[in-house]
């Protein structure tokens, strides 16, 4: 027996089949037949649900029921776990946790198909239970019969229900409405029940329902009628408990205050009142919005303005009378004064105190009177009178009495003669003080007053700088480099302060009888023009004398200290050979005590401007004038103060050939304030020195006062030293007028004037440059220095020719200028093709007439800015293109050539029907001046030193444009162009001016020219440089077509041996790059070199010899 199976080639329909089977031997015999039943079923099972739970529920298990669609079995899956395989109808669910589920049913029918897309039932377990607030609600007391309410639930609910004042629960929103309320208290309830029901805690809205208003409030204060001096009034009243009371002033809202539950309020005005009548009005508003406005305004009146009090009769500053008499007044009617004497209490006083009322000792006074209005208010800023009682003045001990009755000392000079003719003797006599017995018996009335405060006694200030002259600040600093400078002065003056009856101007006691000052001097000066100084002062004074009114004198004028320290910075610049000017701010630092009279209590600045004259070499007049500005002090009892002034100095110095100078200096003051008048001080000093060593020097001298201003000395004695740092290269200064070097050749035509020369032009014998001597001859009295003498030249102050009578020959053109030309564009905005205007043809022909003739440098295009707008700025990024590459194609220029530059920094563009519009600016510059080199085999045989182009080179029937170095050998030749001539310098030194259109062929001998040109000769190419006559720095004039400069410095004028040189395109050279040894003097010219820099052959003549 085996095994057989058969394949049915057609598929079956669903449905029930018979089929019988038989089987054949292989000799052909057949078996009986034999019967099979089957089904076809391919169609799959489906599961439909008969019962589902809710979608939201709180039960925690679940009942199911379902039907198959065949017979087969089921299998239930809850969230993705198996729960019955077989599973029944109805199918119950375990007991579940609250969230959201899922119940899968997957049928398989007996011919083994499954259901591809299994029925499912979702549900979620909700076992919490909704909260719920209000949002919104009616005010706790309310006026409204119709109220609203807003309820938010913390999640999604299915209804709410609502009951108000405990009635039936109804079925309500999240807004629910009460209308037709009465008055009194109610309350609304409402629950919420969620989705899979649960109910949520009830919650309770209580309010009250007000439907009258609160009664009338009562006012307090103010009362009617009222008179305050308070902007800001308080209000008192009572009015219903709970409610909010308000205050109203003309109408406008004053202030609001709530009741308490004692039916009492108050409130302050919040913005202050102005004086004024005004009307009060109450209103009062309960917690439910019921206002009673029945409240009858009262009447009242606001002053606040302060009285404002004047004294309108009183005694002077300074008074010699005991007795004063006072009247005062107020800017208001119908008020009461008040009075205080010397900071006792304010009290009551009349409109007048009549002469006699205030009697005072000698000192210091002060009455201040008040006003008080009826509404209260005080002047809080009482009028003062402040005045002294004295018999005394304080003043210097000078020889004229300028200033002792306020006399002006604006003409000092003026009092000077009358000084010099009619002064009193030296030797004061002091008058017998008998019968006086007054000023002894209220000496003791001074005492501390009199040293309240103090000034600054010393009035002599020595200028710290290293050119000042005693204390005159000079415009001169000559440091090149920073140059330090210190010094001492130690000066005395006699009597600077003194004490003296009104009366009869009678000295009566020294109130400082000596005074000895010590100056620490220093100063720093830098870059020609800027120097800093500072000033140390240690004074010492001493006095009084013993007399018979030295309770008088105040007790801190003697002693020893510091004074203000003074800083001095300093700017000054020549202007010229004779004159300088400057500026000085001393700023003055109070390091000195003021009570002792070294000090002016606090900061002070002195703004001067300075100028010197120097008359003569030896002679410098300086002048100063400014101001001197401090802190106002007073003494009050000796009638001094001391502040403002404005300030004046004179001062000179002569210097002589032993060594010695001498100076002298004329300085004063005058107060700015009338009242200051014996600040007013004139002093004339006088010294001598003389220089020890090149860097240091004494002065010895002295002086007197001429005012009576405090610290005007009856005689003033100093003597001082100075140190300055040495000054490296120390500049000798040229004299026109002189002869230095003794060769008896003056220095205006000598050509080394500080080295005796054997040559007529007043040199030694030079072994570096042959022609000195010619040249010297030539351009001694030669102005313009073209080798013509003044005499002969008909154009002495321009360089010239022979040929033409010492006048020049016309100089080449110097070139066509930069053209400028405007095009205007106007284009479509949304057009394709971009036509270029008619106008940049003419730009395009004048740039190739200029480049043919090499006389364009580069084409500037100037366009408008990028426009904001996408489309428009697109259309302009074309243009730009467009206008680049059309120049390029006219000008066969290569692309991006640096010789066209486009920059957008024109005119905006505009847009006006439909177009584009804007301005193209078109500049044509010039090319720049050639310089070539022209040579014949590796040999120079000349330069073109200047020329604007159209130059060409060559041989007969063949010529090319000049490059910058170019082959010329006999029989070439240069060619200018019909724009420019040139200037051409031969191998042998000779110059040729070449005009337009001009031309010079090379020869074995010498050149020929066709056109016009002119040959200048040897060093005529390039001139000599001028240096001025008062040289501070090894520097000197340009020289017109010159790239480089050639310095030579010596030990000797003759240039023999030990020559250092520096080679240099600028005009001035350090002395730090020539590294010369300190000490000697050195003499120094400079060469023009030619343009290459080639140091074998200048071509220009030397400049004269310097010394340093």
């Amino acid at each position: 027996m085996g095994n057989w199976s058969l394949s049915l080639g057609t598929p079956l329909a669903e449905g029930s089949y018979n089929a019988s089977i038989r089987a054949q031997a292989p000799n052909g015999e057949t078996s009986g037949a034999a019967f099979v039943s089957f089904r076809v079923d391919v169609t799959p099972p489906r599961v439909s649900i008969t019962e589902t739970p809710r979608a939201y529920t709180s039960a925690t298990s679940v009942s199911v029921r379902f039907n198959a669609s065949e017979a087969g079995v089921v299998e239930c899956i809850l969230d993705g776990v198996s729960i019955g395989k077989p599973c029944y109808s109805p199918v119950r669910t375990p007991d579940l946790a609250e969230g959201a589920y899922v119940l899968v049913f997957v049928a398989t029918d007996r011919a083994g198909n499954v259901d591809p897309s299994p029925t499912r039932v979702q549900w979620v377990v909700d076992r919490t239970q909704p909260t719920i607030e209000f949002l919104e609600g009616p005010s706790a007391s309310s006026k409204a019969e119709n109220v609203s309410f807003l309820v938010k639930a913390s999640e999604e609910v299915d209804f709410y229900e609502c009951s108000v004042d405990e009635g039936t629960w109804a079925f309500c929103s999240e807004e629910p409405k009460v209308f037709g309320l009465i008055e009194g208290t109610h309350s609304l309830a409402v629950r919420a029940t969620d989705k899979a029901g649960n109910i949520s805690p009830t919650i309770h809205y209580p309010w009250e329902a007000d439907f009258t208003a609160p009664a009338t409030p009562v006012l307090l204060q103010p009362v009617a009628s009222a008179l305050l001096n308070d902007p800001t009034p308080g209000i008192t009243g009572t009015a219903e408990p709970g409610a909010t009371v308000k205050a109203y002033f003309k109408g406008i809202e004053a202030c609001a205050a709530p009741v308490d539950l004692s039916g009492s309020w108050s409130c302050r005005t919040a913005q202050p009142l102005t004086t004024g009548a005004y009307d009060l009005t109450l209103t009062v508003e309960d917690p439910a919005g019921n206002i009673n406005a029945q409240f009858v305004p009262i009447s009242l009146d606001i002053d606040v303005d302060v009285p404002d009090t004047a004294i309108t009769e009183g005694p002077e500053a300074f008074t010699r009378s005991a007795s004063q008499k006072f009247a005062f007044s107020s800017t208001e009617r119908d008020v009461t004064f008040e009075c205080s004497m010397d900071d006792a209490s304010f009290a009551p006083c009349d409109n007048a105190l009549p002469e006699g009322m205030v009697t005072a000792e000698l000192g210091r006074h002060i009455l201040r009177v008040r006003a008080r209005d009826r509404a209260g208010n005080v002047d809080d800023t009482p009028a003062a009178q402040e005045w002294v009682y004295s018999i005394y003045e304080g003043s210097g001990s000078g020889l004229l009495n300028c200033s002792a009755s306020g006399t002006s000392s604006l003409l000092p000079l003026v009092s000077l003669v009358v000084a010099l003719a009619f002064r009193r003797p030296w030797s004061w006599q002091r008058k017998a003080v008998g019968g006086k017995g007054l000023l002894v018996a209220l000496g003791v009335g001074l005492v501390g007053s009199a040293h309240a405060q103090g000034f600054d006694l010393q009035q002599y200030k020595s200028a710290p700088g290293q050119k000042d002259v005693l204390g005159v600040y000079n415009p001169e600093i000559t440091a090149e480099k920073t140059v330090v400078h210190a010094g001492l002065s130690l000066n005395y003056a006699n009597k600077p302060l003194v004490l003296r009856t009104v009366s009869d101007e009678e000295v009566v006691q020294n109130i400082a009888a000596g005074q000895l000052t010590a100056d620490v001097l220093a100063s720093i000066s830098f870059l020609d023009h800027f120097e800093v100084g500072l000033a140390l002062p240690v004074t010492s004074q001493w006095g009084p004398e013993p007399g018979r009114l030295g309770a008088v004198v105040p007790e801190n004028a003697p002693g020893t200290g510091l004074g203000d320290l003074r800083l001095v910075p300093k700017v000054a610049w020549p202007l010229g050979s004779k004159f300088r000017v400057g500026a000085i701010a001393a700023v003055s630092l109070p390091t000195g005590q003021d009570e002792k009279f070294l000090g002016a209590g606090g900061v002070g600045i002195q703004p001067m401007v300075l100028a010197q004259w120097a008359a003569r070499e030896n002679l410098k007049v300086i002048a100063n004038a400014g101001g001197r500005f401090q802190p106002e002090k007073q003494v009050e009892l000796l009638d001094l103060k001391a502040g403002n002034a404005f300030t004046y100095a004179l001062g000179t110095q002569w210097s002589f050939a032993n060594k010695t100078f001498a100076q002298v200096s004329l300085d004063g003051a005058v107060a700015l304030s009338g009242e200051q008048s014996r600040a007013n001080s004139l002093g004339l000093l006088g010294a001598v020195g003389y220089l020890l060593t090149d860097t240091m020097a004494v002065r010895l001298g002295g002086g007197t006062g001429f005012t009576r201003g405090y610290g005007s000395p009856k005689g003033r004695f100093f003597v001082s030293i100075d140190w300055s740092q040495p000054v490296p290269g120390h500049f000798k200064e040229c004299r026109p007028e002189g002869d230095d070097d003794g060769d008896r050749v003056l220095n205006s035509g000598d050509q080394c004037p500080y080295a005796p020369g054997s040559l007529g032009n007043g040199c030694p014998p030079d072994a570096s440059t042959e022609r000195v001597s010619a040249l010297v001859q030539r351009f001694k009295n030669d102005r313009d220095r073209d080798g013509l003498v003044d005499d002969a030249d008909v154009c002495p102050n321009e360089p010239g020719v022979e040929e033409r009578r010492g006048c020049a020959v016309p100089s080449p053109s110097a070139g066509k200028a930069s053209e400028f030309l405007v095009v205007k564009f106007s284009s479509p905005v949304d057009g394709r093709e971009l036509a270029v205007p008619p106008g940049m043809e003419t730009v395009v022909t004048q740039a190739q007439q200029r480049l043919k003739d090499g006389q364009l440098g580069e084409v500037r295009v100037k366009l408008p800015p990028s426009p904001a707008d996408k489309k428009e700025r697109e259309l302009m990024e074309r243009w730009t293109e467009r206008v680049r590459g059309h120049l390029e194609e006219k000008l066969s220029l290569p692309k991006g050539s640096e010789m066209l530059k486009v920059e957008f920094a024109g005119k905006p563009a505009r847009r006006s029907g439909g177009k584009l519009l804007f301005d193209a600016d078109f500049t044509l510059v010039p090319a720049p001046p050639v310089q070539a080199v022209l040579k014949c085999g590796g040999q120079v045989a000349a330069r073109l030193m200047w020329s604007y182009g159209g130059v060409t080179t060559g041989t007969e029937g063949k010529q090319d444009k000049l490059s910058n170095e170019d082959t010329v050998c006999v029989g070439g030749f240069v060619k200018t162009g019909a724009e420019s001539g040139a200037v051409l310098v031969l191998a042998d030194g000779d110059v040729l001016r070449l005009a337009p259109e001009s031309q010079v062929t090379l020869g074995k001998e010498d050149v020929q020219v066709e056109g016009t040109a002119e040959r200048q000769g040897r060093s005529a190419a390039l001139a000599a440089p001028e240096i001025p006559c008062k040289s501070d720095s090894i520097s000197w004039g340009r020289v017109q077509g010159v790239g480089r400069y050639l310095v030579q410095v010596s030990p000797g004028a003759d240039f023999n041996e030990g020559v250092r040189f520096a080679v240099t395109d600028r005009r001035e050279v350090s002395l730090e790059s020539l590294n010369l040894p300190t000490g000697g003097t050195w003499f120094w010219r400079v060469f023009a070199v030619d343009t290459q820099g080639d140091k074998k052959g200048f071509t220009g003549k030397p400049s004269k010899v310097h010394a340093l």
